[in-house]
């Protein structure tokens, strides 16, 4: 695909005007992505999520999303009951 200029003008000394044409210096359709990196030896990092109470490494299949309705208790986003006649987990 040929570049296409996203801005036209025109910048004038005295007499001389000097016709002008802005291009985008990357392409939007190609994105950049990081990867976080060990500082030490350069390796890859994953990321860990770790439970508050137990501190042990809590594996995506074991995770649940919640809110927290007032201060200390948390209420289970998918569990039954969530209409306030006490069901669900609470932390």
């Amino acid at each position: 695909m040929a570049a296409r200029s996203i801005a036209s003008l025109t910048i004038s000394f005295g007499m001389v005007s000097i016709p002008v044409k802005l291009y985008s210096a990357t392409e939007a359709s190609k994105a950049i992505s990081f990867n976080l990196l060990h500082k030490a030896c350069g390796s890859r990092l994953k990321q860990q999520y770790l439970c508050v109470k137990e501190e042990v490494v809590v594996p995506r299949e074991d995770m649940a999303k919640g809110y927290e309705f007032a201060k200390g208790p948390v209420r289970d986003v998918l569990a039954r009951g969530a209409e306030g006649d006490g069901g669900g987990r609470h932390a």
